[in-house]
């Protein structure tokens, strides 16, 4: 957080001048702005605060201007707004194209991103690819370009906040919510996959629930008053998720490695569609229940149990789950790709039952506007230097607690969880050596194969064959004890 007296001395002039230079205000909005402000403003931070007042800058951009690190601030037709999201692989921006006033997403990469021939390569394909991509239910990339020597996307804006953003502010969501922000994900993943392009890394943070009535393309269509209205969900990151997958802990909070395919962890896998179907599965999971399959462990850990361990019924941690709907669960978190559902086009014609309805009999509003606290935004605003009135980023809440009856029922599951060595078909499987910890760089010490897993405890088919042992060696004894008494 840089503090007001860090901030250098500039004067009212020196600061429009860096306003004009930067791109940000120019020609007659520049003239405007300095008729705009009043005799008595005289430093260049009185005229910021003056300005971000009336709307004519952004706290973002008038911190910017302020500290003069006002470089990058227009990208193009691409005037930058707001800081909505950083990490170690790069930045995204709430950006407004000046010609078509429209607003926009634009993420500009970090240098080691994109800089490596094949990582450049592969990039550029799979960017390609997921431009020809055009659902209302996945986020359309508009643009992309270079600006020296970093590359950025132009993505269309939700004016939202991804799904575990929202579970965790409020705690649990109801069952036909659930449902409807994975049957919405469902749709757009079948157009993709219709495309030849599947996701690759389908978690919660990779899904964006828009706003009710929200600017930009969130929110939805039905918003009159009393009506009830769906949410508009979209998925996100197409082409670039396992390039940022490193950033997910750090700024969501919510790891991937939690929702990872068994397939995806085989030795030169490439995750397909069904990959993708897992990853819907456990978002389902982790919707209705407030925690991922396999909560916790280390990266080993997780990827052993996605291997080997039957996840516990989702029925038992949430009571009031249908019984279809855990069947959905269950078939999707299945190890063997075939057994899973067909396709994200059936797993949406199935929740389509559960799922919020448009019907104001039965319909529920969602509106993230009304959510305890505020709206769950990921929007960041940057930290401000020069005045209270440019510190009005939302604070982020404290997670709630899962309610009690699911956390009750969370601590009886421990015991459901089994090691399912006979029955997984990844029984074996050679192991990626390189498979990513989670930071990008660190690959963690898994086996090349694993010939049989842990168990967590002594199985059935044992404690039967003890059993009769016992019963044998105690009949043959007897028959012993039997003979040697007539005998004597």
């Amino acid at each position: 957080m840089t503090s007001p007296n860090a901030v250098p001395d500039v004067t009212r002039t020196a600061f429009l001048d860096r306003a004009r230079h930067s791109g940000v205000l120019v020609g007659a909005q520049l003239d405007r702005a300095a008729a705009a402000l009043s005799a008595d403003v005289r430093t260049g931070a009185e005229a910021a605060v003056a300005l971000v007042a009336d709307g004519t800058l952004t706290r973002f951009q008038a911190d910017r201007l302020l500290t003069g690190k006002y470089n990058g601030l227009v990208l193009g037709q691409y005037l930058i707004l707001d800081q909505i999201w950083k990490g170690s692989t790069g930045r995204v921006y709430r950006a407004r194209h000046r010609t078509m006033n429209r607003l926009v997403a634009v993420k500009v990469f970090a240098p080691d991103q994109t800089q490596e021939p094949v990582r450049r390569a592969r990039f550029q394909t799979e960017t390609r690819a997921a431009a020809r991509l055009a659902h209302p239910n996945v986020v359309t990339i508009l643009d992309s370009n270079e600006v020296n020597d970093r590359i950025y996307l132009v993505l269309e804006y939700v004016d939202g906040a991804s799904a575990d953003h929202v579970l965790r502010r409020v705690g649990s969501l109801k069952v036909s919510r659930a449902c409807e922000i994975v049957r919405q994900a469902a749709l757009g993943l079948q157009h993709a996959h219709e495309k030849g392009t599947p996701h690759g890394v389908v978690y919660p943070g990779n899904i964006l629930v828009g706003r009710v009535g929200g600017s930009g393309h969130g929110g939805s269509e039905s918003t009159a008053p009393g009506r009830p209205v769906r949410p508009e969900v979209k998925v996100t990151n197409f082409g670039v998720a396992r390039a940022i997958e490193s950033d997910a802990v750090a700024t969501s909070g919510c790891d991937p490695a939690d929702f990872r395919a068994p397939e995806a962890l085989a030795e030169d896998g490439t995750p397909g569609p069904r990959a993708d179907l897992y990853g819907l599965g456990c978002t389902l999971f982790y919707l209705l229940t407030g925690r991922p399959p396999f909560p916790g462990g280390t990266a080993k850990e997780k990827a052993s149990q996605h291997l080997f361990t039957a996840p516990p019924p989702v029925e038992l941690l949430r009571p009031d789950v249908p019984p279809a709907v855990a069947a959905i669960v269950r078939a999707l978190l299945s190890k063997k790709p075939a057994d899973r559902l067909g396709s994200a086009a059936e797993v949406a014609i199935r929740l389509e039952p559960f799922a919020e309805s448009d019907d104001p009999a039965v319909g529920v509003d969602f509106n993230l506007d009304a959510l305890p606290g505020g709206p769950p935004s990921f929007m960041s605003s940057a930290p401000s230097a020069i005045h209270p009135v440019l510190t009005g980023a939302h604070p982020v809440p404290a997670e709630r607690p899962l309610p009690p009856a699911v956390a009750t029922a969370a601590v009886r599951s421990a015991a459901v969880a089994v090691e399912v060595p006979d029955a997984s078909p990844w029984a074996g499987i050679e192991i990626s050596p390189t498979f990513d910890a989670g930071d990008g760089v660190t690959p963690i010490a898994i086996p090349r194969r694993i010939a049989t897993p842990p168990r967590r405890g002594i199985m059935p088919m044992t404690i039967v064959a003890l059993a009769l042992t016992v019963l044998f060696g105690t009949l043959i004894a007897s028959a012993i004890a039997a003979r040697l008494m007539g005998a004597w």
